[in-house]
């Protein structure tokens, strides 16, 4: 999305990856694909902007073509998926972003409210970038399937959908994880047992791949109406080219947890277009605090004990 439509969300918006995704050595990023990867830096280059660390999409450079060409940030987002990455960078990375992640998923926990997965997200991928993380924030579809004992009917947020809202979900990737959620939990669900058989924070580090179907997209509703019998994939080639290349272009994903799944779909690239400090608005805090102050008093502490201890 363009500078000023990330901007926007500064202003309006609404662990468990599974045990195993935790304090493990990254074994490899799975969506490696050198070829793509030097596609992206040849057009990069050409455009004057210096690709070389984590955040360049806020360089002067990356600014001035997103003002004139906003899809640019969708290149940003695929040169981070299909970067390669040493064990070494990964290494580094899983710690700041577990870290980072914990302490956003403690404070939507604490704050209370649901559908807070914008702020949550926007924040963390704010904070990943101050912490030089490579990363991007997703705007895209959920379908949650449940412990069979607790539910047999998926939950889905849908990209097509009646009514107004800013993203039917949002989440973070940054390698080496496929699948950053810090608040899949303070959604609204039908129930408060689904709610609370899902973990608080979602870290899926392997890459299962999801076929995605008509109805993980749209609303039965809008299947019905606005739709009419046509497939997702035509509807979209003529009503939203863009999310449908999106939706190519990054695979879709599926997330574990103890007794059930999340699937994801990606549908747009999002994230505020502050940075950390500059995230001030009401729409921003997370538990009555700026993003700058859980920052600074809980994760960098958080670091600076771990790398003590290593």
């Amino acid at each position: 999305m363009g500078e000023a439509r990330r901007r926007k969300l500064a202003h309006g918006s609404t662990v468990a990856s599974t045990d195993q995704a935790m304090n493990e050595s990254p074994a490899g990023w799975p969506l490696t694909n050198p070829k793509e990867q030097a596609r992206l830096e040849g057009q990069f280059q050409k455009l004057g902007i210096d690709f070389s660390k984590p955040g360049f999409h806020d360089s002067a450079a990356f600014l001035a073509v997103e003002r004139v060409r906003p899809e640019i940030l969708d290149d940003y987002a695929r040169y981070v998926e299909v970067r390669t990455y040493s064990e070494a960078e990964l290494q580094t990375a899983q710690r700041k972003i577990e870290v980072a992640a914990g302490v956003v998923s403690a404070a939507v926990k604490a704050d209370g409210r649901h559908g807070l997965c914008v702020t949550a997200s926007g924040v963390l991928s704010r904070m990943l970038d101050e912490l030089g993380v490579w990363n991007f924030c997703v705007k895209g579809t959920m379908t949650v399937t449940f412990p069979p004992a607790v539910s047999g009917i998926k939950q889905c947020f849908y990209a097509l959908d009646a009514g107004t809202f800013e993203a039917p979900h949002a989440f973070v990737v940054a390698p080496p994880f496929l699948v950053i959620d810090a608040s899949v939990s303070a959604q609204s669900y039908p129930s408060d047992p689904m709610r609370a058989c899902l973990p608080p924070l979602i870290m899926q580090r392997d890459f299962i791949p999801y076929r995605w179907k008509d109805d993980d997209i749209a609303s039965p509703l809008v299947r019905m109406t606005r739709l009419a019998g046509t497939s997702v994939k035509r509807y979209l080639q003529t009503n939203n080219p863009l999310m449908l290349k999106r939706m190519d272009e990054f695979p879709a994903r599926l997330a574990v947890y103890p007794g059930g799944n999340c699937a994801y779909v990606v549908t747009a690239i999002g994230g505020y277009a502050e940075k950390l400090a500059d995230l001030t608005s009401v729409h921003t805090l997370l538990v009555g605090k700026q993003p700058i102050e859980l920052f600074e008093t809980q994760v960098l502490p958080q670091l600076a004990l771990s790398h003590q201890g290593t």
